[in-house]
């Protein structure tokens, strides 16, 4: 499964998954980084992070899809969205699979730690990956150390599509996108829209 992951392989990621792979196995990111060198071209720090810390496979799959969106504003293409999705399906919890963060071994003060995977495609404006997670139920709201969200990224790096559907996800949800994080005319008119079904629900 791993080998299938890193080359894109949908067929046999499709293989793997029959015969038993487990899609929530957490690996060891500098190691497989070491083996496969998937993030050697980004120069980031995540490409140097410590050994110990640890993701499940769709981690690193969705973190160069990121950086693709960034460097080379790259979408990610059918196949990789494919890998995403059958992840997804075949986990035996797939929302907690979609809500995956960054386990760095040096704890909450890492400014690293508990990166979610829709924080990662949100910076990285990969809208469709986004749309993905957000089926699986990940939470435009999880909190990163460094106190980022999806939702505060996709805000504060002009991803307005992003933001959109984030904000769309929150109808299903009890509660409502903090407001403090919303500073613009647009956001608070689609805050409201959104909101104004919770509060009259609440009397």
């Amino acid at each position: 499964l791993l080998h299938a992951v890193v080359n894109v392989d949908v067929g046999g990621v499709k293989r793997a998954l029959e015969e038993g792979a487990d899609a929530e196995r957490r690996v060891d990111i500098k190691k497989l980084n070491e083996e496969f060198q998937i993030l050697k071209r980004t120069s980031t720090t995540l490409s140097q992070t410590i050994e110990g810390t640890v993701c499940t496979l769709l981690y690193p799959h969705i973190f160069l899809l990121a950086w693709f969106g960034t460097a080379d504003n790259r979408k990610a293409s059918p196949e990789e969205l494919n890998i995403i999705e059958m992840l997804l399906q075949s986990a035996k919890d797939p929302k907690a699979l979609a809500n995956d963060v960054l386990d760095v071994t040096q704890g909450p003060d890492d400014p690293f730690h508990n990166l979610s995977l829709l924080l990662q495609a949100a910076y990285g404006n990969q809208l469709e990956v986004c749309k993905l997670l957000l089926r699986f139920g990940a939470d435009p709201l999880l909190k990163a150390a460094n106190g980022m969200t999806a939702l505060s990224v996709a805000k504060q790096f002009d991803r307005p599509k992003i933001l959109s559907v984030l904000l769309a996800s929150m109808e299903d949800r009890e509660g409502t996108p903090p407001i403090g994080e919303l500073t613009s005319v647009d956001d608070v008119v689609q805050w409201v829209q959104i909101s104004k079904p919770y509060f009259v629900n609440q009397h």
